[in-house]
Protein backbone atom coordinates (compact mmCIF):
# COMPACT_ATOMS: atom_id res chain seq x y z
CA UNK A 1 0.00 0.00 0.00
CA UNK A 2 1.35 3.42 -0.96
CA UNK A 3 1.46 6.40 1.35
CA UNK A 4 -0.22 9.65 0.28
CA UNK A 5 3.09 11.39 -0.46
CA UNK A 6 3.83 8.81 -3.17
CA UNK A 7 0.46 9.45 -4.86
CA UNK A 8 0.39 13.26 -4.60
CA UNK A 9 0.53 15.23 -7.82
CA UNK A 10 0.52 19.04 -7.83
CA UNK A 11 -2.44 20.68 -9.51
CA UNK A 12 -1.95 22.10 -12.96
CA UNK A 13 -4.44 24.92 -12.31
CA UNK A 14 -3.12 28.18 -10.92
CA UNK A 15 -4.62 29.31 -7.60
CA UNK A 16 -5.88 32.87 -7.71
CA UNK A 17 -6.37 34.39 -4.32
CA UNK A 18 -9.45 36.41 -3.44
CA UNK A 19 -9.64 39.71 -5.26
CA UNK A 20 -9.05 42.86 -3.23
CA UNK A 21 -12.14 43.20 -1.06
CA UNK A 22 -13.88 46.56 -1.05
CA UNK A 23 -17.01 47.47 0.87
CA UNK A 24 -18.51 50.61 -0.69
CA UNK A 25 -21.74 50.46 1.35
CA UNK A 26 -20.04 50.08 4.73
CA UNK A 27 -18.68 52.75 7.06
CA UNK A 28 -15.18 51.30 7.28
CA UNK A 29 -13.03 48.29 6.54
CA UNK A 30 -11.12 46.44 9.26
CA UNK A 31 -8.59 43.65 9.14
CA UNK A 32 -9.14 40.54 11.27
CA UNK A 33 -6.08 39.85 13.42
CA UNK A 34 -4.24 36.53 13.55
CA UNK A 35 -6.09 35.66 16.76
CA UNK A 36 -9.50 36.22 15.08
CA UNK A 37 -10.42 39.65 16.42
CA UNK A 38 -11.24 42.98 14.90
CA UNK A 39 -10.14 46.16 16.61
CA UNK A 40 -12.42 49.18 16.74
CA UNK A 41 -12.09 52.22 19.01
CA UNK A 42 -9.40 50.44 21.06
CA UNK A 43 -11.78 47.55 21.75
CA UNK A 44 -11.25 44.00 20.52
CA UNK A 45 -14.26 42.07 19.20
CA UNK A 46 -13.99 38.29 18.81
CA UNK A 47 -14.95 37.15 15.31
CA UNK A 48 -13.22 33.94 14.17
CA UNK A 49 -9.71 32.73 13.50
CA UNK A 50 -10.99 31.38 10.18
CA UNK A 51 -11.10 34.96 8.92
CA UNK A 52 -7.62 35.86 10.17
CA UNK A 53 -5.91 38.24 7.76
CA UNK A 54 -9.13 38.99 5.85
CA UNK A 55 -10.74 42.39 5.47
CA UNK A 56 -14.28 42.84 6.83
CA UNK A 57 -16.69 45.66 6.14
CA UNK A 58 -18.45 47.11 9.18
CA UNK A 59 -21.41 49.44 9.22
CA UNK A 60 -23.05 51.16 12.18
CA UNK A 61 -26.74 50.26 11.92
CA UNK A 62 -27.79 51.82 15.23
CA UNK A 63 -26.01 53.77 17.92
CA UNK A 64 -23.25 51.44 19.08
CA UNK A 65 -24.56 48.45 17.05
CA UNK A 66 -22.38 47.39 14.15
CA UNK A 67 -22.97 44.96 11.27
CA UNK A 68 -19.94 42.94 10.13
CA UNK A 69 -19.84 41.59 6.58
CA UNK A 70 -17.44 39.39 4.62
CA UNK A 71 -17.71 39.68 0.82
CA UNK A 72 -21.52 39.82 0.48
CA UNK A 73 -22.39 37.76 3.60
CA UNK A 74 -23.55 39.47 6.76
CA UNK A 75 -21.68 37.70 9.56
CA UNK A 76 -23.58 39.28 12.42
CA UNK A 77 -23.96 42.20 14.77
CA UNK A 78 -21.73 43.35 17.59
CA UNK A 79 -21.52 46.16 20.08
CA UNK A 80 -18.41 47.40 21.80
CA UNK A 81 -19.71 46.47 25.26
CA UNK A 82 -20.35 42.76 24.62
CA UNK A 83 -17.31 42.41 22.35
CA UNK A 84 -18.70 39.33 20.61
CA UNK A 85 -20.27 38.79 17.23
CA UNK A 86 -23.93 37.73 17.44
CA UNK A 87 -25.08 35.90 14.30
CA UNK A 88 -28.13 37.14 12.40
CA UNK A 89 -30.93 34.81 11.33
CA UNK A 90 -29.62 31.79 9.45
CA UNK A 91 -29.68 32.62 5.72
CA UNK A 92 -29.45 28.91 4.91
CA UNK A 93 -32.19 27.89 7.34
CA UNK A 94 -35.18 25.81 6.41
CA UNK A 95 -37.50 27.86 4.28
CA UNK A 96 -40.44 26.72 2.25
CA UNK A 97 -41.13 28.05 -1.16
CA UNK A 98 -44.62 29.52 -1.45
CA UNK A 99 -45.21 27.03 -4.25
CA UNK A 100 -44.13 23.98 -2.23
CA UNK A 101 -46.76 21.50 -1.12
CA UNK A 102 -46.73 20.49 2.54
CA UNK A 103 -48.40 17.19 3.29
CA UNK A 104 -50.26 16.87 6.58
CA UNK A 105 -49.06 14.31 9.12
CA UNK A 106 -51.53 11.44 9.31
CA UNK A 107 -49.60 8.87 11.32
CA UNK A 108 -46.73 9.04 13.78
CA UNK A 109 -44.96 5.84 14.70
CA UNK A 110 -44.02 5.11 18.28
CA UNK A 111 -45.72 4.09 21.49
CA UNK A 112 -49.44 4.62 21.73
CA UNK A 113 -49.85 7.42 24.27
CA UNK A 114 -53.56 6.76 24.85
CA UNK A 115 -52.99 3.09 25.59
CA UNK A 116 -50.22 4.07 28.01
CA UNK A 117 -52.51 6.56 29.73
CA UNK A 118 -55.25 3.93 30.09
CA UNK A 119 -52.82 1.48 31.72
CA UNK A 120 -51.64 4.15 34.15
CA UNK A 121 -55.21 5.15 34.96
CA UNK A 122 -56.19 1.52 35.68
CA UNK A 123 -53.11 1.07 37.87
CA UNK A 124 -54.09 4.16 39.84
CA UNK A 125 -57.65 2.87 40.28
CA UNK A 126 -56.37 -0.29 41.96
CA UNK A 127 -55.00 1.85 44.79
CA UNK A 128 -57.96 4.19 45.01
CA UNK A 129 -59.63 1.86 47.50
CA UNK A 130 -57.40 3.29 50.22
CA UNK A 131 -59.05 5.94 52.41
CA UNK A 132 -58.30 9.51 51.38
CA UNK A 133 -56.70 11.89 53.82
CA UNK A 134 -58.43 15.28 53.94
CA UNK A 135 -56.09 17.93 52.51
CA UNK A 136 -53.74 15.25 51.25
CA UNK A 137 -52.00 15.09 47.92
CA UNK A 138 -54.49 12.60 46.46
CA UNK A 139 -57.40 15.01 46.60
Amino acid sequence: MKCPAELYVASTRRYDRLPELIYPFHDREVLVTACGRLCLHRKRVNVSTVLAGQKLGIKEVDEGIWLASFIHYDLGYFDLEQKALQPPDNPFGTRLSPMSYVRPVTHVSGPDKIAWWRRERNWYRTFSAFPRVPGGARE
